[in-house]
């Protein structure tokens, strides 16, 4: 559907990663603004799919919103669809040997925000904000400081 209904050419063109990498986009996108790079209004890319679904007689029209792969595309084509799913499983296999040596609170909140949030790719892109990046940042660092943690078992 991506491809037949042109959204990429739609807002501009592949965005190589400012919609699937927003939380660090925001971190240095006023460092590009001043170097003459443009900035995208998230707000304004937001699709719904162009075909009405009927769910019942009741409900006239419904519709949904894409996967977490469309906004992959949006950045990287067909590419960012292989790739992207890859690297946020190895992120997870990651978060997961983590909790394997260091079992402790901090890590197993880490892995099982991390699996909630590619669980939820099927839905829709919710690994977006800046808030998610530092809550993340803060997990790994309270769960692998040199500092004891009072472990879960």
């Amino acid at each position: 559907r991506c491809v037949s209904n042109k959204y990429s050419v739609r807002i501009g063109g592949y965005q190589y990663g400012k919609l699937t990498l927003r939380p660090l986009y925001f971190l240095v996108s006023p460092f590009l603004n001043k170097l003459g790079a443009g900035y995208i209004n998230f707000a304004d890319i937001s699709f719904k799919q162009d075909e009405v679904i009927q769910v019942s007689s009741k409900v006239d029209n419904f519709n949904a919103l894409y996967t977490a792969l469309f906004w992959f595309y949006l950045d990287f084509g067909v590419l960012g669809i292989v790739i992207f799913p890859f690297l946020f499983g190895l992120l997870l296999r990651w978060s997961i040997l983590t909790l394997t040596r260091r079992f402790n609170l901090p890590n197993l909140l880490l892995a099982f925000f991390l699996f909630q949030k590619i669980m939820h790719f099927v839905f829709d892109y919710s690994f977006v904000t800046f808030q998610d990046l530092l809550f993340l940042l803060a997990l790994y660092y309270l769960g692998n400081s040199r500092k004891r943690i009072a472990t879960v078992c």
